[in-house]
């Protein structure tokens, strides 16, 4: 028989346990929040700012993979209190293993080809893949206290105020930003101004004032994601029916290619383009050059020279390695397909795309979009995917913190919905109760 002295400290015990696993949750995740709003402000001058040989971007992307550690390993005992607590939690982290196995897989992978041949750029893959794959894990499947609509309206007006900045900055031609950077950052930031759900006319404003910050910066890509983006403007919106639904995708597709152009036009921006395309100023050739990117694709691609290299890759940060030694403007792809499948291969590229699949397929079940959080994840990864076409968002601090914290926030409120489903069995005290009442 135990005494129930021992069993009085045992449950004191659990309880200190659970109380100081939370506060670290809490703690790290907090933290990661902050890392994030850091990185979405500086952008670009982490990479420049150098802080003892490295730059500031590689010190705060340790910091984010240690803080997902810590929040990984400190909410486990956290949530355990009881037998169905426990039965939860063990159900919600394989629930989330399943949906980012791939992801965590190329993790995996990457990591075992940069212990194979270490690489000082593959090191900073690696911690950008990392935060990518283990953010999702942790905001979305272990209990924190972020919430899903307070992060969505601080990156909406975190990001419109950096836009009217940026946008101050480039009229009076000064320094302090980068055009590229500032466009990736800003898609991110656009994704969740058009899933907030809000009356204030701050955040209903948001997007556009971001729209046209991403025009001003004269990357079409981004202009292209962005038009496609600021349409989902119209499904937050009350508007029930059909008619007005259409109505308002109308108007904003026109306007925002209106707009687009006149900027781009009034900015000179297309006598930019044209002298770095040395073409005869078509608008054919003006909107289609790639600035040298075909070139540097065929080069990148020629690393692959054998079977071998084209299924598993040459090895995590090759891409970077022979770009940084080899091409001038091209110390990366600008293609982050190529750079998976030049550093990891097929089987790399396809655990990527598998991955980004599963957690799209994931937000979209059982009902679609239906939460604000969840519509902001999945306008990140089609952000992401866009992008990858013609930079380098998948290995850029400022891109994948700030992103991997909205895609878990979207799979976490996708999983309470499914928590909810009459599906899931209820907690044992009220099926006890209900088995009562039908006796």
């Amino acid at each position: 028989m135990t005494h129930p002295e021992k069993l009085t400290s045992t449950a004191v015990q659990n309880r200190w346990l659970v109380k100081v696993s939370r506060r670290t949750v809490f703690v790290s995740t907090a933290s990661f929040v902050g890392v994030a709003v850091i990185l979405m402000v500086l952008q670009a001058q982490a990479v420049f700012l150098n802080v003892a040989g490295f730059s500031l971007s590689v010190y705060l992307l340790v910091l984010s993979v240690g803080l997902l550690c810590v929040a990984l390993v400190a909410g486990l005992p956290a949530l355990k209190r009881s037998s169905y607590e426990m039965e939860e939690v063990e159900g919600t982290l394989r629930f989330g293993l399943l949906v980012l196995s791939p992801l965590l897989l190329v993790s995996l992978y990457a990591a075992i080809r940069l212990a194979m041949d270490w690489r000082l750029e593959g090191a900073q893959n690696l911690l950008a893949l990392l935060v990518l794959s283990l953010g999702p894990l942790v905001f979305g499947f272990l209990q924190h206290r972020i919430s899903e609509d307070s992060i969505l309206r601080l990156y909406s007006g975190l990001t419109a105020f950096v836009a009217i900045v940026y946008m101050v900055f480039n009229f009076f031609s000064l320094t302090g930003f980068a055009d590229r950077q500032f466009a990736m950052v800003a898609l991110i930031g656009l994704a969740a101004a058009a899933s907030v759900e809000s009356k204030n006319w701050v955040y209903r404003v948001s997007p556009y004032v971001i729209f046209v910050a991403i025009v001003v910066s004269g990357s079409r890509t981004a202009a292209a994601i962005a038009l496609v983006l600021l349409l989902f403007v119209v499904l937050r919106s009350s508007a029930t029916s059909l008619r007005r639904r259409m109505i308002g995708i109308a108007g904003i597709f026109a306007g925002g290619l209106g707009l687009g152009f006149a900027i781009y036009w009034g900015l000179d921006l297309v006598g930019v383009r044209q002298t770095e395309a040395g073409s005869s100023g078509a608008v054919s050739e003006i909107l289609t050059n790639t600035n040298g990117r075909w070139g540097a694709w065929v080069e990148f691609l020629g690393l692959l020279n054998s079977p071998s290299d084209w299924l598993l890759g040459i090895g995590t940060g090759g891409a970077m390695q022979f770009g940084t030694a080899n091409l001038a403007f091209f110390s990366h792809p600008h293609n982050e397909y190529i750079r998976f499948l030049v550093d990891l291969g097929i089987l790399g590229l396809l655990l990527l795309l598998i991955g980004c699949l599963l957690v799209v397929w994931t937000l979209l079940r059982q009902g679609g979009l239906a939460t604000a959080s969840a519509k902001a994840a999945f306008l990140v990864i089609l952000a992401l995917a866009g992008m990858s076409i013609t930079d380098g968002p998948l290995y850029s601090s400022f891109v994948v913190v700030p992103a991997s914290l909205l895609i878990g926030l979207g799979l976490r409120s996708r999983w309470m919905q499914r928590s909810k489903s009459p599906h899931v069995p209820l907690p044992l005290e009220e099926r006890g109760e209900g088995d009562k009442r039908g006796a």
